[in-house]
């Protein structure tokens, strides 16, 4: 094959004709990397690489455009490779010469392809109706425009301001201040060419949550402790307030972020309304009203609960639960002969020896602490009389 090409050259020689350039034994490679730009592209960079030792030149040139039109870009050693500028764009012809007698070594053409697409998103991509002050990352990639530096815009087309200004890729947060169906557009930083453009989706409010602990109350309760708790994020409020009482007597209670809880006081009743507002009480996101329960029985007893008939005056042990009346003290009275007398106060759950006072039939009354309402009374029972140590209680079998 070799003596067959040498052949042909010397043929072109004896008659006469000039060997092409492209010569087989001129193997010189010229590329562009990349060797293809996106159609959008305005001004990319490009890295031209290059070997011409087989054409025996120590030095060429490259040269940029065609014909008249074309420059002189740089030259440099029989291999090497030279970066652009910013300038390049599709279709862009480059050829590489000889440096002393501009003969052509190599010639390439940068190609050109279709755009790759832009990517624009906004996290979170979609806000609760009712949120007015959101913050959102914006995140880009228009790397596969050719643009270098691209800006964000807010608002519709007629109303557009500048938000922000980056390089091809990145993420910017915005301020507190994205509602649902806000719109951005990315563009070319220079030429103001539209690359992308979002808008900010709309959600239903998720329910804003609002509990009490207990949900509920007995009705004989006057002054349980209650401890509220709230989730309000869905509503896209920062802070909130919490009122108390029906609507034409609310009051201020808490105040507190999108999120937590709040112990009362020992002062909640049944049937208390508790409302879960805006920080500026105009928008009501929740409502709830402390149930009301049917009041737990109290547990009065008497040990011994008999005495015998013959017993002068005796010790007895009295012991309560008045946890389910909702009171927190109660009163224990005495019935005697002149009359009802405070024997003792305490706590909703107790107990309390006597003296050496109580007879069989002595009524014991227990009361709520000021002695106003009746919680639960018992009467000490009468056993018979055994002069042989055998009291039986009277009625018995």
């Amino acid at each position: 094959m070799r003596a067959a090409t040498w052949s042909i050259c010397c043929f072109l020689l004896l008659a006469g004709c000039d060997v092409p350039d492209f010569a087989i034994w001129n193997r010189t490679t010229f590329t562009a990397q990349p060797d293809a730009l996106g159609v959008c592209a305005a001004n990319a960079i490009i890295r031209l690489s290059w070997d011409a030792r087989s054409s025996g030149e120590q030095n060429v040139a490259i040269f940029v455009g065609q014909g008249d039109a074309e420059k002189l870009f740089a030259h440099g050693g029989s291999e090497g490779s030279q970066e652009t500028g910013p300038w390049v764009q599709p279709n862009t012809v480059f050829t590489l010469r000889s440096r002393d007698n501009r003969k052509e070594l190599a010639r390439l053409t940068v190609g050109s392809k279709n755009c790759g697409p832009v990517t624009f998103n906004a996290q979170p991509a979609a806000l609760s109706a009712c949120t007015s002050n959101a913050v959102v990352r914006l995140s880009w990639d228009a790397r596969s425009s050719g643009e270098q530096s691209v800006a964000i815009f807010i608002g519709e087309r007629d109303k557009e301001k500048l938000l922000a200004q980056g390089g091809p890729e990145g993420s910017q947060e915005t301020g507190p201040w994205v509602g649902p169906n806000t719109v951005f557009t990315l563009k070319s930083r220079d030429s103001l060419r539209e690359l992308a453009r979002l808008t900010v989706d709309s959600k239903d409010c998720g329910p804003a949550t609002f509990n009490a602990q207990p949900a509920a109350l007995s009705a004989c309760t006057s002054n349980a402790v209650v401890r509220l708790s709230w989730d309000a994020r869905s509503s896209g409020e920062q802070s909130v307030a919490l009122f108390i009482g029906e609507r034409d007597k609310e009051r201020l209670f808490a105040e507190g972020g999108p999120e937590g809880f709040q112990e009362t006081g020992p002062w909640i009743q049944p049937n208390t309304v508790f409302t879960l507002r805006s920080r500026d009480g105009h928008r009501e996101l929740a409502r709830l009203t402390v149930g009301s329960k049917d009041c737990g029985p109290a547990t009065f007893k008497a040990q011994p609960a008999a005495l015998s008939a013959c017993t002068p005056g005796a010790i007895v042990r009295l012991s309560w639960d008045a946890r389910g009346s909702g009171d927190q003290g109660v009163a224990l009275f005495a019935r005697l002969r002149d009359g009802e007398r405070l024997f003792a106060q305490g706590g909703p759950e107790g107990y309390q020896d006597t003296g050496p006072w109580v007879r069989p039939n002595t009524v014991f009354t227990l009361r709520s602490r000021d002695g106003s309402r009746e919680i639960a009374s018992l009467t000490v029972g009468l056993e018979s009389c055994d002069p042989a140590g055998k009291n039986r209680r009277l009625g018995a079998g």
